[in-house]
């Protein structure tokens, strides 16, 4: 079983199927890759595999942005998560169902959960969109894309969508979430406070 390992998300989505596509969308400074990271360690504690795939930094940013989190990622950085930087020309691979390398590793290293980080460079075009979800759900696995944005209508593509933003709440700038889509389940329609600190996370209804 997947989860987002926070509470009050894996609530508010109403559950998680093994094959799900999940999209979480919002400005840069939201917390999309926090809650990726998050997700992903969560997963490899209930020991799945998970593979995070890098298109919009290398992995010095990436271990740059996530640092304050304290996570002993190089103690998973093996079979259980395989951190991939995925060349910028390469990426065309994400858009040929016949010939995808990361199926290879999905099957060879039993993943059961993929962190696409993030999308925005792959979905160009319509033919494209359509061709990248295509090969994503070849893989029957779950499958957390991030994006900045919902341009070509990504969202109608995925059985769940977490949507990510700032509130000015009380004079003070906080960020949000919203499950706006959770395809099947009976998801909340609530939007949340989701407060980021080095000693945790704090999720409240605003």
């Amino acid at each position: 079983m997947i989860k987002i390992g926070i509470r009050e998300f894996d609530q508010a989505i109403a559950g998680l199927y093994d094959d799900d596509i999940i999209l979480i969308t919002g400005p840069s400074g939201t917390g999309k890759t926090i809650l990726s990271l998050i997700t992903a360690v969560y997963n490899i504690k209930l020991g799945n595999n998970v593979m995070y795939v890098l298109l919009g930094t290398d992995r010095k940013g990436f271990m740059k942005s996530v640092k304050f989190l304290e996570y002993p990622l190089e103690k998973y950085t093996d079979n259980k998560f395989m951190l991939i930087e995925f060349p910028t020309a390469d990426i065309y691979q994400f858009l040929d169902p016949n010939d995808n390398p990361l199926m290879t590793f999905i099957e060879e290293y039993n993943i059961k959960l993929v962190v696409i980080d993030q999308i925005d460079r792959i979905i160009t075009s319509q033919d494209a969109v359509d061709r990248f979800f295509q090969v994503i759900r070849s893989w029957g696995i779950a499958t957390i894309l991030i994006s900045n944005t919902t341009q070509y209508h990504i969202e109608n593509y995925c059985d769940v969508w977490i949507s990510m933003d700032y509130r000015d709440i009380k004079e003070r700038r906080k960020k949000v979430f919203e499950v706006i889509k959770s395809r099947g389940r009976n998801h909340s329609n609530q939007k949340f406070i989701f407060d980021i600190y080095e000693d945790g996370i704090t999720i409240k209804e605003i």
